[in-house]
């Protein structure tokens, strides 16, 4: 027997045939095409092209990890001073964070302006030109303690996060409290530390080698994800 459809029949079956391999085209496109999704930083991060200075540092320091890592295996008998690449300037919020992969006598993380030494025996907080949290759990500024927010030692995350415009400083280990304190947030301005240092402000380190065990430091000013979040309102170094 044969089948015979009428002109009008044909059409519906063509017009049929066409929207469904239309559809099934598109399904095909949807399944071929990957959606791309940006990259997501666990605490904030990414970007900054600050690293620790290759010049702005004592010359017992060798500068290593794309420039973000400090090493000290010198015997001097006397700390020492190094300073990151990009500061801290008029109306910033900035955000960070310095590892201490080993202490081997002292090591400390802060901020400095341009006037510091980098000759042997400096170290962060001894004068008004800079400020820095040492692994005797103590902060020091203008030659005095300001601060305590708890002793510290290899591995050590150390969070900084410095408001230009107030002139205050917060310290974090390892995701605690805000310089130690339960209700200090540097999101709400509250708890800071008053440092006094004028100017430029610099990320810095200061480490001491024992003849024993080497010093290092290494830095995240927002090349990578961060380990802790950052606070609302700061941001990474440019």
């Amino acid at each position: 027997m044969t089948l015979r459809l009428r002109s009008g029949q044909v059409r519906r079956a063509v017009l049929s045939l066409l929207v469904l391999l239309c559809g099934l085209s598109l399904a095909w496109g949807q399944v071929a095409t990957p959606r791309v999704v940006a990259p997501k930083f666990v605490g904030g991060g990414g970007g900054s092209t600050a690293t620790w200075s290759l010049t702005n540092k004592n010359s017992d320091f060798v500068i290593s990890n794309g420039g973000l890592t400090a090493t000290t295996t010198v015997l001097t008998g006397a700390t020492s001073i190094g300073l990151g690449t990009t500061a801290v300037m008029t109306g910033q919020k900035r955000y960070y964070e310095e590892t201490v992969n080993t202490v081997s006598s002292q090591a400390s993380a802060g901020l400095a302006n341009n006037t510091v030494s980098f000759s042997g025996g400096r170290w962060l907080g001894e004068g008004t030109n800079s400020v820095g949290y040492e692994n005797n759990g103590n902060v020091y500024a203008g030659g005095s303690q300001i601060g305590t927010v708890g002793t510290f030692g290899n591995g050590a995350v150390i969070s900084v996060a410095v408001d230009f415009a107030a002139g205050k400083v917060w310290f974090r280990l390892n995701g605690g409290n805000w310089n130690g304190s339960p209700t200090a947030d540097p999101a709400t301005n509250t708890g800071g530390l008053t440092h006094g240092v004028t100017g430029d402000l610099y990320p810095g380190y200061m480490l001491q080698y024992d003849g024993t065990t080497a010093s290092q430091v290494t830095a995240n000013f927002g090349t990578a994800a961060f380990i802790y979040a950052v606070p609302s309102g700061f941001s990474t170094l440019p």
